[in-house]
């Protein structure tokens, strides 16, 4: 070793001419290689003479000879394997120098000496041998300029002509490019164009591998590659679109950091991923979600706009994988938002949104997307696992953040998710002997668990195993902790890992157990919780034990106030705490009457459930607020008192009897209101007490004293508005309208057994309608209070109808009569009635003949009022379609309503002369209608059911000839309609038979006899007049009720109101 480096002593001081011959020079190499194989352990005894030969070499060129291959080889192998860690920085350095010169005097770089470099800033190398990678890394960047030649020479063999088949890294020619694009760029400048040329090759294997090469060297984080080649960036933005999925993909994986790091790209990224959002392709789709919330994550202020609004449109991509994923990614997104330490209320107002569009997901149909709603509330919107104060303090600001439909889906929710526990506690309790008592019953609770069972064929099955499973006492008891109202929520969390442990093993039950739990396990509320809930939200607005000083505004408070009520609602045993009640009751007396009025209805839903000690003082507060409490809180306040003093008629006769005293049921009382409103909601919640004193209240004080007189003089006039503000409405017609609701209320309240006394309600109702709101017909009532009157009869014989037991009562005259207040001269009225119609179509309350009464909204002139009833009458119409299709029956048709139109039009006071003006307005009125049941209808049956009526007459008036032309031209009308809406053959066969309402039509004379088919075949886009073949089956009206066909019905004669008032 001392002699080696005397002779490298020599070299270095006769540089450099050194005085040995080329021969003794090339034996004296290998040992200086050999040698220098010291430096690998540090603690050896000839390590400092490593370390001088090292210096020595590194400061002459020594291994320059020509044919010194091997020896080169050899020595870039020694160092890329004896370099270590503990190595200080001038020993590498001097190796560093001494392959440097090495590369820099030698004529040619062999490609074994190359391999020799590269290889080490591949993988495996790179992880294994770190010290050897950042050596060739430090070489690399120091020896570029005389390497560069070498390594482009290489990729141009290896790129273009394949010809480097022998080097041992040709195979990884794109992992090589990106690495040494990392350590130096410029080495490359001459690739680039040639991974252009790749990126358009027909092979979709390597276009790949070029796009994830590309896809990570301008995703690196200072990357400049983007905006220093233009032309590669923008070939690599076609790839987003490539025919290749694979592509495709990789190209949005590494979008996130285009996003995240480059926000000079963001442009051009952003455009193509909005793009990708409506890819043909699931998991392109789904790439792209990942990548732009995942870059969220990391910059929420670097994510355009635009591709927020993408992400919650895949909330409702047709594939259930893109839906969940996208609601996870969006719900974990909103967790790491709002769980950072610090966080500024401008961050959390830029993703509170997502809290809203998932639970707009909770309207899909579909079972997996509800379950995944409740996951998303439970895991990261509302963590279950955090401390109790802090997940009500989440849970409050959640909420304040939902629109009005995330609100309801959030109380849905909730419903659904305590009566599905409510429905498993029942089942898995029932007792053998039970089951064979209440078979309905229990089959009843089967069906309505089935709903979770993801195999509908065998759910019942599973069922079954379920029931007999819970007989061990054991799992009964843990199903029980866990579905109790009364346990909190860590015993909620414990029974149900229990129960899931003890399950495990029963295959295909316990997947559906799982889910069973995960719906029905109260994990975010529980009676601890909620006091909690209930005080936070005292504490926020400021008013509990204080003066009414809301520091919140006034709306966001009231919506805290609506989290309550719906919790309320869905659980209300949670509210059994004394101290819980305690906190509520601070709000009844509260100075805003929306306040006070929100928290008479929480105690409403929490009914019997409230405890003893609390109901004493709650008492003369409700009796306070029922007798002279403002007519806001007044009829909240009864229910209020019904709801929780229930059990104890004495305490609800008692308030009635005060209500119904003589000195309060007289016209001048200051407090009419009150006991018209209390009186109403007793009627109606309790119809057995009422039953005793409804004559002394409906007939003598509501009917004879409040509806027939008329105290006020107010001379009619034509020419005065027909609508006032409410503050402008007589105390009179105040009063008449709250008697209206009386008699309503009353009604809604009485069995089956006694609705013959809804007949002359009805027809005091009809009359009012009849009189124009004047029920006495003496013009002593002004415009508005009319119109005030009209509307209160209209709205109120719709509320009876609504009412299954009611609404067959109601006579075709009462019907009409009542249809005609759409087109009333009011256009308040009209709205107002509109508005109530649409609400009760829109829930199916009402038959569906009411529809018919859209028809008249043809001659509405208001033409963005016509097009919101269109838009109505389109729902409605789906709706009644939806049902059909999940329950099928010949009348649910909506192509019946044809009956009503006709009927309706044919009966119209516009048809009393038939002239152009009322052609035209039946002309509106069908073609309002008709296209909107014609688009994606049944023209066939349409078709059929207007020639049936056309052989019928007026069930009312069978001798009116004039009425049956009437019918019978508006049925042309109607099928001239079809023939310009319809533009292709109504071919096929109608199976059901037409079945006309028999209140409505009797078949006439001439067809009573006759028998036809439901075939049409006419071509209704050639032939305005469509014939039906007369032959086949039978056509039956009316369906079961034959004797009504043959009844000839008079009108009857309107009665006066006295005598109205007799009958009652």
């Amino acid at each position: 070793m001392l002699t080696l480096c005397l002779i490298a002593e020599v070299f270095r001081i006769s540089f450099p001419s050194p005085p040995y011959s080329n021969q003794e020079q090339q034996m004296v190499l290998p040992m200086f290689v050999s040698s220098l194989q010291v430096l690998e352990e540090p603690g050896a005894s000839s390590y400092v003479y490593g370390c001088t030969l090292l210096e020595t070499l590194s400061t002459v060129s020594v291994f320059s000879l020509e044919g010194c291959t091997d020896t080169l080889s050899d020595l870039f192998k020694l160092f890329f394997t004896i370099v270590r860690p503990d190595h200080s920085t001038k020993i590498r350095q001097c190796m560093i120098q001494v392959m440097s010169s090495v590369v820099q005097e030698v004529s040619c770089v062999s490609q074994e000496l190359l391999d020799l470099i590269l290889i080490n800033i591949l993988e495996p190398a790179k992880s294994e041998m770190p010290s050897s990678y950042a050596l060739a890394v430090d070489f690399i960047r120091a020896a570029s300029t005389h390497l560069e030649p070498y390594i482009q020479l290489f990729f141009n063999n290896t790129l273009v002509t394949g010809k480097s088949s022998e080097s041992e890294v040709a195979d990884r020619i794109y992992d090589l490019i990106l690495e040494l694009h990392g350590i130096d760029p410029t080495l490359l400048l001459s690739v680039l164009s040639q991974l252009e040329y790749k990126l358009k090759s027909t092979d979709s294997d390597e276009r790949l591998k070029v796009t994830l090469l590309l896809a990570k060297m301008f995703a690196l984080k200072d990357s400049k590659l983007a905006l220093e080649n233009k032309t590669l960036w923008f070939c690599f933005l076609g790839r987003f679109s490539d025919v290749s999925s694979d592509v495709r993909t990789e190209c949005v994986k590494h979008s996130k950091y285009y996003l995240a790091y480059h926000p000079d790209l963001s442009g051009d990224v952003s455009a193509k991923l909005h793009e990708r959002f409506h890819d043909p392709e699931e998991s392109v789709r789904l790439e792209t979600v990942h990548a732009v919330c995942e870059a969220a994550a990391e910059s929420l202020e670097a994510i355009p706009k635009l591709l927020m609004d993408d992400v919650q449109e895949r909330m409702r991509d047709k594939k259930w994988a893109v839906r969940k994923e996208t609601m996870t990614n969006l719900a974990r997104l909103y967790r790491q938002v709002t769980s950072r330490s610090g966080v500024q209320v401008a961050e959390i107002k830029k993703i509170d949104w997502i809290a809203s569009k998932i639970f707009h997901c909770y309207y899909q149909s579909s079972l997996p997307d509800k379950l995944c709603v409740e996951r998303c509330t439970l895991s990261c919107l509302v963590p279950a696992t955090l401390e109790v104060k802090e997940r009500m303090s989440r849970l409050i600001s959640m909420y304040s953040s939902l629109d009005e439909y995330a609100t309801r889906a959030f109380g849905e929710m909730l419903k659904s998710q305590f009566q599905t526990a409510s429905s498993l506690k029942s089942f898995i309790t029932y007792q053998e002997e039970d089951v064979e008592e209440n078979r309905d019953m229990f089959e009843g609770l089967k069906k309505a668990l089935s709903y979770f069972v993801s195999e509908p064929s065998n759910a019942f099955e599973i069922l079954d195993s379920i029931f007999k499973a819970c007989k061990d006492q054991k799992l009964k008891d843990e199903f029980l902790k866990a579905l109790s109202t009364d346990s909190l929520c860590p015993d909620v969390i414990l029974a149900k890992a229990n129960i899931l442990k003890m399950v495990e093993e029963m295959k295909g039950v316990s997947e559906v157990i799982k889910v069973l739990l995960d719906h029905c396990c109260s994990i975010l509320l529980d009676v601890e919780s909620v006091q909690i809930l209930v005080e936070k939200i005292c504490e926020d607005m400021h008013i509990h034990n204080s003066d009414d000083c809301i520091a919140d505004d006034d709306q966001v408070a009231l919506q805290k106030l609506q989290l309550l009520k719906m919790v309320s609602s869905a659980a209300p045993t949670f509210f059994s705490k004394p101290e819980t009640l305690q906190h509520i009751m601070g709000f009844l007396r509260s100075k805003n009457e929306q306040i006070s009025k929100t928290f008479l209805q929480i105690l409403t839903a929490i009914g019997g459930h409230v405890h003893t000690s609390a109901s004493g003082c709650l008492h003369p507060v409700l009796t306070q607020l029922v007798l002279k409490g403002s007519p806001q809180l007044t009829k909240d306040a009864t229910r209020c008192f019904i709801g929780v003093f229930g059990d104890s008629a004495s305490m609800i006769e008692r308030l009635f009897k005060n209500l119904a005293a003589q000195e309060r049921l007289v016209f001048e009382h200051a407090n009419l209101s009150n006991t018209l409103i209390a009186i109403g909601q007793i009627a109606k919640l309790q119809p057995t007490l009422f039953a005793t004193y409804y004559k002394q209240v409906i007939r003598d004080f509501v009917v004879k004293e409040l509806l027939v007189i008329d105290r006020s003089k107010a001379l009619y006039n034509e020419g005065n508005p027909e609508w006032s503000e409410e503050s402008s409405v007589s105390f009179e017609t105040q009063a008449k309208v709250l008697g209206i609701k009386v008699l309503v209320l009353w009604l809604l309240g009485i069995d089956r057994n006694h609705k013959k006394l809804a007949v002359p309600v009805f027809r005091l109702l009809d009359t009012m309608l009849a009189h124009d709101g004047d029920l006495q017909g003496q013009d002593n009532i002004s415009a508005p209070d009319r119109s005030r009157l009209r509307l209160s009869a209209a709205n109120g014989i719709l509320r009876l109808a609504r009412n299954p037991v009611l609404v067959d009562i109601i006579s075709v005259q009462q019907f009409q009569r009542l249809a005609l207040v759409a087109q009333d001269t009011c256009k308040e009225v009209r709205a107002r009635f509109m508005d109530k119609l649409h609400h009760a179509l829109k829930s199916m309350e009402l038959p569906m003949s009411y529809i018919s009464v859209l028809s008249l909204v043809g001659t509405e002139s208001d033409k963005r009022a016509r097009a919101q009833h269109q838009q109505m009458l389109i729902q409605h119409i789906g709706v009644r379609r939806n049902y059909f299709k999940r329950n099928p029956s010949d009348h649910t048709h909506p192509e019946y309503i044809l009956c009503e139109v006709v009927y309706l039009l044919a009966h119209h006071p516009c048809m009393e002369s038939v002239d152009e003006s009322s052609t035209q307005t039946v002309q509106e009125c069908l073609s309002f209608i008709m296209e909107p049941l014609l688009r994606g209808g049944d023209a066939a049956l349409a078709f059929l059911i207007l020639e049936s009526i056309k052989k019928t007459v007026d069930a009312q008036d069978p001798e009116n000839k004039e009425i049956c032309e009437k019918m019978h031209n508006i049925c042309d009308m109607a099928i001239n309609e079809i023939s310009t809406k319809v533009d292709k053959k109504l071919q096929g066969v109608v199976t059901q038979r037409i079945a006309l309402p028999v209140r409505l039509f009797s078949l006439s004379k001439k067809y009573s006899k006759l028998k036809f088919n439901n075939k049409a075949t006419e071509d209704v886009s050639e032939s305005e007049n469509c014939q039906m073949i007369s032959e086949g089956n039978d056509h039956e009206l009316g369906g079961k009720r034959k004797k009504a066909l043959k009844e000839k019905t008079k009108k009857k004669p309107k009665k006066h109101p006295i005598e109205i008032v007799s009958e009652l």
